[in-house]
């Protein structure tokens, strides 16, 4: 089916979205299938295991650790700035629900930025952006991503904290591309980065807010953030063994 037609019959606001997207932010609304594996499935330990194995071999990733810091590395960007997007602008109105939002990668994937909807799995009292101030809807995904990387870090043996700086990286630099496209309309984006930046350091099963640490470590050079641990990108083939230039490891081993 069509997947413009399938859209308007299904969620006329996800068609609605899909053109903004593309426009605004390069990412496609995808439809997939009831059957295909969700973000809700990586809860399940064995199936986590799995998607970050095929993972693994699509980027040829040394170990899970690798593998799992950059899947949530890549996936941080097509399944959250959709929302943040929303929630800024107020332009458009997306559901939010593990269950109905699709991890499966197409054959020819090439880290492409796709938001795959599971539509046929989407609850009618499903949390949207349009049903919810910033702080409650920002609050529950936060939740529901503690929750993954919990298993994400037992199965892939990779710390918290990492999955984390590799979330609040990607968030913040959403927010600095905002800025910089709207530099004359900055004060929502502001306030909703200062939440962010606030928020107690529990809220995260951390001893210290990842969105903070990386903010102080941009204060000498702006939107030239700093981290506290490395992301193993370096590991794969494309890197060629070079660090990022935010990786902690790239003054020790310039």
């Amino acid at each position: 089916m069509n997947i413009d037609f399938a859209l308007e019959f299904e969620q006329p606001g996800l068609a609605q979205a899909r053109k903004i997207l593309a426009e605004k932010l390069n990412i496609q609304i995808n439809l997939h299938e009831h059957n295909a594996l969700s973000f809700a499935d990586l809860l399940e330990p064995r199936h986590c295991a799995m998607v970050l194995g095929e993972f693994q071999s699509r980027i040829q990733a040394l170990n899970l650790t690798c593998s799992g810091s950059m899947f949530i590395k890549y996936w941080a960007v097509p399944l959250l700035f959709p929302y943040l997007y929303a929630l800024l602008t107020e332009q458009l109105d997306l559901p939010w629900q593990l269950s109905a939002l699709s991890v499966q990668m197409a054959p020819t994937w090439s880290w492409d930025q796709y938001l795959n909807f599971k539509a046929s799995s989407l609850s009618l009292t499903a949390l949207s952006t349009q049903n919810s101030g910033y702080e409650a809807f920002m609050l529950k995904v936060f939740h529901d991503l503690n929750q993954i990387f919990q298993v994400i870090g037992q199965v892939a043996k990779v710390q918290r904290f990492l999955l984390w700086e590799n979330t609040a990286l990607r968030i913040l630099q959403f927010y600095d591309l905002m800025q910089r496209k709207n530099p004359d309309d900055i004060y929502k984006s502001h306030m909703q980065r200062q939440f962010l930046l606030d928020l107690e350091a529990e809220r995260f099963g951390l001893k210290h807010n990842p969105f903070l640490l990386l903010q102080h470590s941009s204060q000498s050079s702006l939107e030239n953030y700093q981290r506290k641990k490395c992301c193993f990108y370096f590991q794969l083939p494309e890197a060629e063994n070079e660090y990022c230039g935010s990786c902690p490891l790239a003054n020790k081993h310039p």
